[in-house]
Parts: structure tokens; C-alpha cells; sequence
């Protein structure tokens, strides 16, 4: 029930407290207003609000910072997932304390939101480019995730301002792919690389479609060289998944254990830290260089993969499940590889059935 007292105040002025006591609050609630109509509509607004339920998460929303929800979410939600996800979200976030962290939870609106979504996109990154719109979608779906569960599990939010900012139109996709000469030239230049194993590095990654972290961290008792099945556990997504080293690439992984370092079980460690795996970017850099190619990254071997794939009749299931992608979007770019044996298929069925 709320009361209505009128005080004096220091300067010698009146003002109307209104104060509202109810079960499950420690102290009452309180706020002064220069005339009795302002207070009668706080106090009517705020004991709806209790009724309702949403009162505490409003005082929590102003009680916390974002700032303070990116760490708590770093703690308790980000440190379970993958160490990729980790780095990759963990910087997302960081962008995202940096630009409006100091902001309570209850000033986080759509409109300041969307004003960041577009500040981002217009950002040149260190690396000299400006982001792309997938890039900022990340960035907000980063940034959704910690807000979906400071409302539904911390209780310190009443709903998300993300639910009426929307994400940008992305690009179909990068598909870049080796012609058989820039194949040759990128493998030589590779072979003749300071870095000794960058050449088995990129023929796993042209071989298999495994991302650059992924052949970073894998290890010996990860891989069967046997059968050259071979399980994969620091995913971009958090699962793992096994896939195939075969043929020439197999007897190349086999040959490397005879200068294995016998410290440490990954495969290419650092040779100054054992127990961290080789940084190759610089190396990479220098090979495309070497090599004359343009516009060509290290993630594009995984795309020459998926290619080469489809190419042999995969489907896009297959390739997916290659790939480790949950979903089929991603391997969409590829479809136009696969029709020939999808036609090939119908065309089977139909003369099977005489159609």
C-alpha cells in the first residue's frame, strides 16, 4: 500500500514522498516529487509494476552496468564453451564494454543499440578493413546471448532490446577457389617455407576442411594413423567431430612423428612454448605472398575443400556433416556444385520408374 507524505525541504520548499512497502522488498520503496499528482501516478505505475512482478527486475537492471554483465557472463557462461568461442566472443564483448559499458541495464534501449550496430559496421579493424555486416551480426548475436540470460536466469532484466534490433543483410559467401597451377605454387612455396610444418599444416587443411584453430590443437592420440581417423575436439561450434586424413597427406602425418617433440602431444607445438600450438600466421602470409596470389586467406583452403567435394558428387548433407556445420545454410554456397549429381539421381529414378 502506498502513503503520501508532504515534507519541507531545506530550502524551505515542499515536495510529496510517496512510499510503498511490500512483501519481498528489504526497505521500503521511496521517491520525492515537487507536486502530489506526479507522486500519486508513480506510486499507482509502481505498485502495478509489483503486482506484475517486473519492479525487481527493473531495480536490478539499474543496478548492475553492462560492464558487469560482460564479465559475469565471461566467468560463469563463456568459460564452459570452446577456447575458440572463448577468444572470438570474449573480443566481441570486449568491443561492446569498451563502446557502451558504462550504461545501467535499463538504459540499454533499441535505439542506442542500433546506433553502436552502425557505428561498428562503419569501424575500420586493426588489420586495416572495415568490418563486414557479418562480422557486427557476431557481434550482436554475442551480445543477445548475455542478454537473454541476464533476464531469464539472472533476473536482472525484464526483456531484451535486441528483440527489435535487426541484423544486416549479409553477403552470400566467400567462395574462393585454387586454380590446379596456384594449388602447385602455394604447396611449393610451402615446402620451401622457414616453417618447416606448414606444408603438412595446409595439405591437412586442403585434405580435410579443417579450420586453422582445429589443426593448431590437434593432437597425437587424436589421430589413428592406422585408419587416419581423426577427432577433432576445439570446434568453432563446441561439438566435436571426426573426420578422415587419407592417402598422401596420411603418409606425410606418419613421417612427422619421426621429429615429433616427445614434450608435448600436439602435433605442431610452439618451439618456443611446448605446451602452446605453433603460430603460423606470419609464415602463412609470407607463402601467399611467395606464391603470387591474391585475395586468398587461410580459412579459403577449407572452402577449396568443400568445393572439391561437392565437385565429387557429395551432397549437401555430406558436405555439412564434412564441414561440421550444424545447419545446411552455411554449405548453401556449394549447391550449385552439386546439381549435376542431384540431376544425375532424379534422372535414375525416373528411368527406374518409367517416368
Amino acid at each position: 500500500m502506498a502513503t503520501i507524505e508532504k515534507r519541507k525541504r531545506l530550502d524551505g520548499s515542499w515536495g510529496y514522498r510517496a512510499k510503498i512497502r511490500a512483501r519481498g522488498l528489504r526497505a521500503p520503496i521511496t521517491q520525492t516529487f515537487p507536486n502530489i499528482t506526479e507522486a500519486k501516478l508513480w506510486a499507482k505505475t509502481t505498485e502495478a509494476e509489483l503486482r506484475a512482478g517486473r519492479f525487481l527486475k527493473t531495480i536490478e537492471s539499474r543496478r548492475h552496468t553492462l560492464a558487469e554483465a560482460i564479465e559475469r557472463y565471461k566467468r560463469d557462461v563463456l568459460s564452459r564453451k570452446s577456447a575458440s568461442m572463448q577468444e572470438s566472443q570474449g573480443y566481441q564483448l570486449g568491443v561492446w564494454k569498451k563502446e557502451i559499458g558504462n550504461l545501467t541495464l535499463d538504459q540499454l534501449t533499441p535505439q542506442i543499440i542500433t546506433e553502436c550496430r552502425d557505428k561498428f559496421l562503419r569501424t575500420v579493424t586493426h588489420s586495416g578493413r572495415p568490418r563486414t555486416p557479418a562480422t557486427v551480426n557476431r557481434m550482436l548475436s554475442a551480445l543477445s546471448h548475455l542478454i537473454t540470460i541476464a533476464t531469464n536466469e539472472w533476473e536482472w532484466m525484464e526483456e531484451s532490446p535486441l528483440r527489435k534490433v535487426k541484423k544486416l543483410r549479409e553477403s552470400k559467401g566467400r567462395v574462393r577457389s585454387l586454380s590446379e597451377k596456384e594449388r602447385e605454387a602455394i604447396l611449393t612455396a610451402c615446402d620451401n617455407s622457414d616453417c618447416k610444418a606448414l606444408g603438412l599444416i595446409v595439405r591437412i587443411a586442403l585434405a580435410t576442411g579443417m579450420r586453422r584453430s582445429e589443426i593448431a590443437n590437434l593432437r597425437w592420440p587424436d589421430i589413428d594413423l592406422s585408419t587416419g581417423r581423426t577427432v577433432i575436439h576445439q570446434t568453432k561450434n563446441g561439438q566435436r567431430r571426426a573426420t578422415f586424413i587419407s592417402g598422401k597427406t596420411l603418409e606425410l602425418v606418419k613421417q612427422h612423428t619421426k621429429v615429433r617433440n616427445l614434450k608435448t602431444d600436439l602435433l605442431f607445438p610452439s618451439p618456443n612454448k611446448t605446451d602452446s600450438p605453433l603460430s603460423f600466421v606470419t609464415a602463412w602470409n609470407t607463402v601467399v605472398t611467395n606464391a603470387g596470389l591474391k585475395d586468398f586467406k587461410f580459412h579459403d583452403l577449407r572452402h577449396e575443400f568443400a568445393t572439391r567435394l561437392a565437385e565429387e558428387g557429395a551432397s549437401l548433407a555430406q558436405l555439412g556433416e564434412a564441414l561440421g556445420h550444424k545447419t545446411l545454410a552455411m554449405v548453401k554456397r556449394y549447391s550449385h556444385l552439386t546439381e549435376s549429381s542431384i540431376q544425375e539421381v532424379v534422372e535414375r529414378m525416373n528411368n527406374k520408374a518409367r517416368l
